[in-house]
């Protein structure tokens, strides 16, 4: 038996089903005419073989249909990778006041023009953030250097539960700069699958 693609073999069992159930109904699947009750479809034995194996194809059909569903919802699910226009890219609001990483990477997020769309990662950003000399990650810190502080990246600290803690914000030339440097951010985005 050669190999058939899912497609002709779904139709190739149904085709077999039709002329299976036309053979138990006692009609000549070929012309359409009755045939003659003195033929061998018309042994109980038979005609039950006949019925079963019309169940049996039935129940492969309903099995290759759903695993071809499957197939296609599951390549559908598929993600593209994260890429703005020029045009999407100027829809981009730069905040007067700092902002965090998080933030810069929800707008450009939501300008998507797909959900089937990978997100941007903050991670990707800071990586090339840290290419540039303009970051240092220190354990799980994020510090911005000196040429990161005059670009306008800075630590703020804050409250919170009795504790102090520290928070880097992006000022707009560093809002400027992640936007103007998005492709290489996206690069790296291909490879960040967490």
């Amino acid at each position: 038996m050669k190999k058939t693609n899912p497609e002709s073999l779904i139709a190739d069992l149904k085709k077999s089903k039709d002329y299976i159930d036309k053979l138990v109904e006692g009609i000549n699947p070929v012309n359409g005419k009755p045939i003659s009750t003195r033929e061998v479809i018309y042994d109980y034995k038979v005609s039950r073989q006949l019925e079963f194996l019309s169940e049996y194809i039935k129940n492969e059909i309903n099995r290759l249909e759903s695993s071809e569903k499957a197939k296609k919802e599951d390549e559908d699910d598929e993600l593209i990778e994260f890429e703005l226009t020029d045009q999407e890219l100027k829809k981009v609001e730069i905040s007067d006041k700092p902002i965090s990483l998080a933030d810069i990477c929800n707008k450009l997020n939501h300008l998507r023009p797909t959900s089937k769309m990978r997100k941007l990662k903050p991670i990707s950003a800071i990586e090339v953030l840290n290419a540039f000399g303009l970051v240092d990650r220190v354990r799980r810190k994020i510090i911005p250097t000196e040429e990161g502080m005059n670009l306008g990246i800075q630590f703020k600290e804050f409250q919170s539960n009795g504790s102090t803690l520290t928070k880097v914000l992006y000022s707009t030339g560093a809002q400027k700069f992640i936007i103007d440097h998005l492709k290489e951010i996206a690069e790296i985005n291909k490879s960040k699958r967490f």
